[in-house]
């Protein structure tokens, strides 16, 4: 069987409620390159009960889920949620203070090598085009180029490959 027909997804989930956007990113390793299987971005007001979770119970019910990685902010009901339905070994918490860093750096060499080939979203574009990396005492975290553009379609891809460039098994 082809790796890319039944792929093992790694899933970063960045959450934004009231003013800000909400994105599901699934991304897979091909053997030479990832590819992002899909996304979808939620626009505000976002409702985690009527549109988020059932994306998310969607993917894991129906594709190989190696991980889903997500902002602890936000998400903490739901990922009660899913730990109570079972779920809870595929559940990983990104710390925004220090994993991100690897996740923002291991995100931009990917981009740069050309080894993440994207989905033609023109949505996932603007995130990506209106991110910008700012160097930390920690190291380097994405950032909104600007406080009013979302940014959230690219936070959710850097957690799903830092999830796929670091996991040491899948499920």
């Amino acid at each position: 069987m082809r790796p890319d027909i039944d792929p093992i997804l790694y899933v970063g989930i960045d959450i934004g409620l009231k003013r800000d956007t909400s994105a599901i990113v699934a991304i897979y390793d091909n053997g030479d390159k990832f590819h992002m299987w899909g996304l979808k971005i939620f626009t505000p007001p976002v409702n985690m009960i009527t549109q988020v979770e059932p994306v998310i119970e969607r993917l894991l019910k129906g594709q190989r889920i190696a991980g889903l990685f997500y902002d602890p902010m936000q998400f903490e009901t739901t990922r009660q949620r899913l730990q109570e339905e079972g779920y809870g070994d595929r559940l990983v918490e990104v710390n925004q203070m220090t994993e991100m860093t690897h996740a923002c750096t291991t995100l931009q060499a990917l981009c740069e090598e050309r080894g993440l080939l994207l989905c033609k979203d023109a949505d996932l574009r603007s995130h990506f085009t209106r991110t910008a990396v700012k160097m930390t005492e920690r190291g380097p975290r994405l950032v909104k180029a600007s406080q009013a553009v979302p940014v959230d379609a690219t936070v959710a891809t850097a957690m799903a490959v830092l999830g796929a460039t670091t996991s040491d098994s899948h499920t």
